[in-house]
């Protein structure tokens, strides 16, 4: 009979025969088209009581390398190569911003940032299969990461594609893209007469090249996802914050429609303001760019613009972005001294350069450059194009939401206000005393001004074309923040009601988020859910991680819905780096990315019906279509406590899509002869009847 000590040397040994023989299995290897071969690796990936092996490919290059007299180019297929090439490290970050102070200190904000060394030989992807699923014919999930043009990365840890491919059998794949000025800068290549060449006579710095890399990553995708057992049928585009504007502008580009089947939208569409800049503003920031660069004026010699900006050191081409922002900020400044401060005493004014608390008219939340219409990617207006009859995607199926609190993330980083210090450098987050002071109606000191949002909104807020008198009023009115009319110092609305500090911050954040991500988002489903045999689905995600190191009141941010939809409550390397996930929310994360699935995999996300998993999501139908049954469910809300919701956001959008855009349209019209100082009273009279007619409808 054996010994105690033999039997535990012999279970050894067969433990480490069993690791070696695993551990000496071939690494997965592709081969692709052009003959060239691919090597990764193998993972065994741990989700409750199951194990599975994915294999992961890391850092496949899909287009030349932009550099030298490719910078600032559209994107060219990569030429391949021969033999085999390791596919085991994640790629380079395209050069961005770098992140320092509070974001290194919060691992709630520190986990957007980038986790690989800046290049501009960025251009490459990342797939994510099921081991031994070579022949499966699998659904494929493509990834587009989001970031306000100027961040972002397909390697944070965040965006790990193992857990969606090893628990739900089928491929993931993400990619980089160019950001800032090496993706989206805009030159106008028109002559003029300063300028004799041919129009078109360069083919550099016509805007969208970032977009054109994900073109073609989703044409790689096409080309090559078959050798790694993915349905090219079968492909489901998900992106977030620009990654969603992204998706709809892929969604609404006519070189598209082959690539991809269905598409999840995340905080965002192409017609957010910040999601897509008219040429005139495009070309104008191309100029302030160029100059602050050292480089000539493009509106001269495009050309020799161009090839002095190739050559400027990239960290230079990040760190003048900003040149671009102060640039806008100078304008809304001029635009607001023209229409209103002019006007002003000095007692209302006060001793800095604004009144009202007001410290910056830099907007709280901007981006440099963005999406253009250039004729090509995007022959015209994304709007125009929905609602043209000749537009046709075959029976479109797209999920599409937006999270509760969606401006807050920004606002903590971006509102411009005496004393206004949310973040701290030891990654601490505190409510100010002047947002607390604001709240009660008192003064700052007991002789000063009293906070005005009229001014704060209007500087640090509103489109440019809002800042008109009586209109630039009107969001902080309807939104119940204090806002004064005279010297006195008294509210017109609402009144003399005191507010608690997170109050104030909340009705902020709303009036952001549906200003900027919300009603934007919401008008893109209103539009696409008019198609013919279209399939929309509409989410409110409103879970805040209740480890997540952020005080309660910023509840449901930007971009805090992504690791529950790629499974991250799993991760141990994740929850180790940042923060962790309660029971509760890894069973919500598993709810929540089988709905992702189940869409990508059948078009609907109540379907399969499973003992584990039944959802009673509705169909979002159009407003055009559905007037006669006003309270039917139209969208899910996502939390713990899932379950089907009518109207979001039906009354605030309401007023940013409708009442803003039609009095605008009024007052430039000159339709509304009235004298500035009675159309803020209007402006009152009419968002007191648009808040009747809504609560009466």
């Amino acid at each position: 009979m054996l010994s105690c000590a033999t039997n535990l040397w012999l279970l050894i040994l067969i433990s480490e025969i069993i690791r070696e023989t695993n551990s000496s299995a071939p690494a997965p290897t592709i081969t692709l088209s052009h003959g060239g071969r691919v090597r990764g690796a193998t993972e065994e990936v741990i989700f409750r009581d199951q194990k599975k092996n994915v294999d992961y490919f890391l850092g496949i290059p899909f287009a030349k390398p932009p550099v030298k007299e490719l910078r600032f180019a559209s994107p060219e297929n990569h030429k391949g190569w021969e033999g085999i090439r390791d596919a085991v490290n994640l790629p380079p970050t395209c050069w961005q911003y770098i992140f320092t102070g509070f974001d290194i200190a919060n691992n709630g904000a520190r986990m957007w940032v980038n986790n690989t060394e800046m290049s501009e030989d960025c251009l490459y992807l990342n797939v994510w299969m099921p081991s031994g699923k070579i022949n499966a014919n699998l659904p494929v999930m493509v990834w587009i990461y989001g970031g306000g043009y100027t961040s972002g990365t397909s390697t944070l840890d965040v965006y790990n594609g193992k857990f969606l491919a090893a628990k739900h059998d089928l491929i993931v794949v993400s990619m980089q893209y160019r950001l800032g000025a090496f993706g989206f800068l805009r030159i106008d290549p028109k002559p003029t007469r300063f300028n004799r060449e041919s129009e078109g006579s360069t083919k550099l710095a016509l805007g969208n090249m970032g977009l054109k890399d994900q073109l073609l990553a989703l044409e790689w995708v096409q080309k090559e996802i078959k050798n790694f057992g993915g349905n090219p049928r079968q492909v489901t585009v998900f992106g977030e914050s620009s990654g969603a504007v992204s998706v709809t502008a892929l969604w609404t580009s006519p070189k598209t429609k082959a690539l991809f089947r269905r598409a999840i939208v995340q905080s965002g569409s192409i017609f957010a303001r910040w999601g897509l800049h008219d040429l005139k503003v495009a070309n104008h920031r191309a100029v302030v760019f160029s100059k602050a660069c050292n480089c000539p004026d493009p509106t001269v010699d495009p050309s020799t613009s161009i090839k002095c900006l190739q050559d400027v050191d990239p960290m230079v081409l990040v760190n003048t972005l900003d040149a671009v922002i102060e640039d806008d900020a100078v304008q809304r400044n001029n635009t607001m001294w023209e229409n209103f401060f002019h006007k002003l005493s000095a007692s209302e004014i006060g001793n800095g350069p604004f009144p009202g608390w007001a410290t910056s008219s830099r907007r709280y939340f901007e981006v440099p450059f963005a999406a253009v219409i250039d004729g090509d990617f995007l022959p015209n207006h994304p709007r125009n194009v929905l609602k043209s009859p000749n537009y046709t995607r075959e029976s479109p199926e797209l999920l599409i939401g937006v999270n509760q609190n969606e401006a807050i993330y920004f606002i903590l980083y971006g509102l411009a206000m005496q004393e206004t210090m949310f973040l701290k450098e030891d990654g601490n987050i505190v409510l100010p005393e002047s947002i607390k002071k604001a709240g009660l109606r008192e003064p700052r000191k007991s002789d000063g001004q009293k906070a005005d949002f009229r001014w704060i909104t209007a500087l640090e807020f509103l489109d440019k074309s809002f800042l008109i008198p009586g209109l630039a009023a009107a969001p902080a009115t309807f939104y119940g923040l204090p806002v004064s009319f005279n010297t006195t110092q008294e509210y017109a609305y609402p009144y003399d009601i005191k507010l608690a500090g997170e109050e104030v911050m909340k009705r902020i954040s709303d009036l952001a988020s549906d200003a900027d991500f919300i009603c934007p988002t919401l008008e893109f489903a209103e539009m696409a859910s008019r198609q013919s045999n279209a399939k929309v689905y509409l989410y409110y995600f409103q879970q805040m991680s209740s480890r997540l190191p952020w005080p309660t009141w910023v509840g449901a941010m930007h971009g805090y819905e992504i690791p529950f939809v790629f499974g991250i409550p799993y991760s141990k390397e994740f929850i180790k780096e940042f923060y962790g996930f309660t029971l509760e929310e890894t069973e919500f994360g598993d709810k929540m990315q089988q709905l992702w699935v189940n869409f990508a995999k059948y078009g609907d996300p109540n379907l399969p019906v499973t003992d584990q998993y039944s959802a009673k999501w509705p169909l979002y139908k159009s407003n055009a279509i559905s007037e006669k049954q006003p309270d039917q469910w139209d969208h899910y809300i996502l939390d713990v406590n899932m379950r089907p919701g009518s109207r979001l956001r039906e009354k605030e959008c309401g007023f940013w899509l409708h009442f803003m855009d039609a009095y605008q349209r009024e007052v430039l019209a000159g339709a509304m002869a009235i004298y500035p100082a009675n159309r803020t009273g209007l402006v009152l009279l009419w968002i007191c009847i648009f808040r009747i007619a809504v609560l009466l409808y």
